[in-house]
């Protein structure tokens, strides 16, 4: 009997497949992310993005060659992204309606990496601004964020983004730091460490955060904890015996902030009370039952201290201060407008 033959087939290389929302017929350069074929324009990706328009002012292979890159008559240039990644960056170059019809913060993550990537300035800067109505940086707008719950309302452009979803949460801020879009940093940071420092050194979800990043988050519970006591609810946990000098009802105001402190301290990360904890003023609420001097007194305070909290957030993170970030931000802005005046004097 002879012997067996030791035979090892190669494996069948992967069928390509062109996408079809993203194959246009007339379209004049294909390009490969693995198997996926995507038959776009130059003149569009050279114009959003200054990688491509880089890459196609070198001289272009012949398509006629044989020795040619070619796919379907037109040039094939073959990507190392992600193939659903590369789909969601040319979709938004494409359809200028995509980008706001995204209903996770995931995507957006991925769409800012890759048109920082190919310097594709005006997208970066649309998935910026758009971020921003989630990770903003005024306090004011955080407080709609959270107000709005689960979803913006059906009024807001962005109604259908989730926005409590921690793992775009932690998307958003590896994506930042990896970007450098700090701006988005504090409240994408704070929106984590909501959830405790057990959960960001335990949970799965968690274990996708950056070193840089998670190491930043816990060695920021000190500095936040003294965010509550030194500003947002600095009057509370003062030693005057009264909130205000005119009090009116020293029992009844005495009664009510033992009855605030504990309410907040129970509600409180540990010991970690959340700085911007949004207290009611209306009818029938503890701080309502303040007599009017200490209410006015007190609603100043905690409305002055929360702002001065706002500001100094950046910096508990490790980071510059708003003012820098925002500095930064406008200085990169007017820098791509000067870019694009230069390219039409040209």
């Amino acid at each position: 009997m002879g012997e067996r033959l030791d035979v090892t087939s190669s494996p069948a290389p992967a069928e390509l497949c062109q996408v079809h929302n993203l194959w246009f017929e007339d379209g004049n350069v294909v390009l490969q992310a693995q198997n996926n074929l995507f038959k776009v324009y130059r003149g569009i990706l050279s114009r959003e993005s200054a990688v491509f328009e880089d890459m196609f002012s070198l001289p272009q292979p012949d398509t006629q060659s044989p020795d040619s890159d070619i796919y379907d008559g037109c040039q094939l240039v073959k990507m190392h992204d992600d193939p659903s990644d590369l789909g969601h960056f040319l979709n938004c170059l494409f359809d200028f309606e995509y980008l706001t019809d995204i209903d996770c913060c995931l995507i957006y993550t991925v769409v800012l990496r890759l048109a920082t990537k190919y310097e594709a300035t005006a997208l970066r800067k649309r998935v910026v601004k758009i971020l921003q109505f989630v990770y903003p940086d005024e306090l004011k707008l955080w407080d709609e964020v959270r107000n709005a719950g689960d979803y913006f309302p059906e009024s807001h452009p962005l109604t259908g983004l989730w926005l409590t979803d921690f793992a775009s949460h932690i998307a958003v801020v590896n994506a930042a730091r990896e970007t450098d879009t700090l701006i988005l940093l504090p409240a994408a940071m704070y929106a984590i460490f909501m959830k405790g420092a057990s959960w960001i050194v335990t949970s799965k979800t968690a274990a996708e955060l950056s070193n840089v990043n998670k190491d930043a988050l816990l060695a920021s519970q000190p500095a936040i904890a003294k965010l509550s006591r030194r500003h947002s609810f600095a009057l509370l946990y003062g030693e005057d015996s009264h909130l205000s000098a005119q009090c009116q009802s020293s029992s009844r105001c005495s009664k009510n902030r033992r009855k605030l402190t504990t309410r907040l301290e129970l509600s409180a990360l540990g010991y970690i009370i959340e700085p911007f904890h949004q207290i009611p003023f209306t009818p029938g609420t503890t701080p309502a039952n303040f007599c009017t001097e200490c209410r006015t007194t007190f609603k100043a305070s905690y409305e002055s201290g929360r702002q001065a909290a706002w500001e100094a957030l950046p910096r508990a993170f490790g980071l510059p201060s708003w003012e820098k970030m925002q500095k930064a931000k406008e200085d990169e802005n007017e820098e791509d407008e000067g870019m694009e005046e230069d390219k039409e004097d040209l």
